[in-house]
């Protein structure tokens, strides 16, 4: 949540609630709507995943870093 402000922080209920909402939806997709998209969402409304982001960044600038990088990268917390 880098960008957005002014966003909704929903209850644990109303979580649990627009999660069951979503079951059966077929329309995941790895760069637009994820598991860090949808858990998003379900807590603020939002839809986004910095994962995403951080990776078609590294991408679009031409990410040259060593494989200890990338490691780092793939794997960090």
């Amino acid at each position: 949540m880098r960008r957005q402000i002014g966003y909704h922080m929903y209850s644990a209920t109303e979580t649990i609630e627009r999660a069951k909402s979503r079951i059966g939806e077929t329309k995941y997709n790895l760069a637009f709507n994820n598991c860090e998209h949808f858990a998003l969402w379900c807590k603020t409304g939002l839809t986004e995943s910095i994962q995403v982001e951080d990776f078609f960044k590294r991408l679009l600038t031409g990410y040259a870093g060593s494989y200890e990088n990338l490691e780092e990268m793939l794997y960090r917390a």
